[in-house]
């Protein structure tokens, strides 16, 4: 949570936001954003972190095609998605950098 992420309006009531993964992408991408964020903020060290990623997206994908169906060709383009969302963080990383320095 950062104070960018609160709205207050004039009856002081609070409003959180948050739209950093609100991106328009094709509908992968959103699967690709939970996969991102989940070792992003879950990975403790201690393992091969190429191990527990896979172990993770293999996870997030089965509960994932318990509700809806994802094609072996989306699955197949579903690393590129990831790259894709790592880029996206990466220039968000400098453009935070640029405010603050």
């Amino acid at each position: 949570m950062c104070l960018e992420n609160v709205f207050v309006d004039q009856e002081s009531i609070f409003t959180m936001i948050d739209f950093q993964d609100c991106e328009k992408h094709f509908y992968v991408f959103d699967l690709a954003a939970a996969i991102y964020s989940a070792m992003e903020y879950s990975y403790v060290g201690g393992g091969n972190i190429g191990d527990y990623g896979r172990a993770m997206t293999k996870a997030i994908l089965q509960g994932y095609q318990e509700e809806n169906n994802l094609s072996p060709e989306m699955e197949d383009q579903l690393p590129l998605f990831i790259k894709l969302k790592e880029v996206i963080e990466y220039s968000l990383m400098h453009m935070y950098w640029k405010k603050r320095g």
